[in-house]
């Protein structure tokens, strides 16, 4: 097992509240946890209520509430308030101290020590990547998919109602009854009976989710990192400059046409057919 020194768990990188209403995911990381009757295999809080779901390991802080659902281990600390009504609880281990529960903690989430992520971000920061930003200018503000099919969602705010999109790209998004293949969200991501296959975002995006299914969810440390994928997904580089046209037409020479004599029209002649002329009739004024 790792061993993380930190005293503290880095709930800043992390949304202030998580919910998981009738969905299954991998996680569920949040100062405040709720999950209704859905389905998660990890659940780490301060605070963390489960109504009628499953959550199989449960790592716990302030207090965990239970209703009528089942988990599989808790992991929390000596003074942490437990109170279950008709739920089904399994092996209950407590922690003598903050830092091991932190460090089990983490080391479940299989996240890197903060104090070695400190020197990169620095790093990167003093970098070329220190304006780094997605192109939102580039695409709508707001977006939304009905019943149709799309490849590409992208925009600032994304709705898929009930169609289906390959690859969504938002800082909120927004999927009703709808499927979406891989879904990449900066801020905010909310479900309600549709299917993600995958989930790309921040530790700080906020997951909401109802009846939905969820696959894979891959957190990135950092922004840079979310938006170089979602370039590369959407096979983005940079955004093309505005007078990239003008430019590649300069040192072009334009050859005029040929001089014709009036009264005529000349067709070039090509490898199959002679130059012919053709008379056309011109008004004589007075008659």
């Amino acid at each position: 097992m790792k061993n993380y020194n930190e005293t503290s768990f880095p709930w800043d990188s992390f949304s202030n509240y998580s919910s998981v209403g009738m969905s299954q995911t991998d996680s569920a990381v949040s100062r405040n946890v709720n999950i209704g009757m859905g389905t998660t295999k990890i659940a780490v809080a301060k605070k963390l209520n489960v109504g009628m779901g499953h959550v199989g390991i449960a790592i716990v802080f302030d207090s965990l509430l239970l209703g009528m659902g089942h988990v599989g281990e808790v992991h929390c600390l000596r003074t942490t308030s437990l109170k279950s009504g008709m739920s089904k609880l399994g092996k209950v281990i407590t922690y003598n101290s903050v830092e091991e529960l932190v460090s089990f903690a983490m080391y479940s989430l299989d996240m890197p020590l903060p104090a070695t992520e400190q020197p990169e971000k620095l790093n990167r920061d003093n970098g070329s990547t220190e304006d780094l930003s997605f192109p939102w200018d580039q695409f709508r503000k707001n977006s939304c998919t009905g019943m149709s099919s799309a490849k590409n969602n992208v925009g600032k705010n994304v709705h898929v109602g009930m169609g289906h999109v390959q690859i969504a790209v938002a800082n909120k998004l927004n999927v009703g009854m709808g499927h979406v293949d891989t879904a990449i969200a900066f801020k905010s991501l909310v479900l309600g009976m549709g299917n993600v296959s995958e989930v790309h975002c921040l530790h700080s995006t906020s997951i909401t989710s109802g009846m939905a299914r969820v696959g894979k969810v891959f957190y990135y440390d950092s922004k840079e990192e979310l938006i170089n994928f979602a370039l590369n997904t959407l096979n983005m580089e940079t955004a093309l400059p505005k007078k990239q046209s003008e430019q590649d037409l300069e040192g072009i020479g334009v050859r005029p046409p040929p001089p014709t004599v009036p009264g005529t029209v000349v067709q070039q002649a090509s490898d199959t057919q002679n130059t012919s002329s053709i008379p056309i009739a011109i008004p004589v004024e007075g008659k």
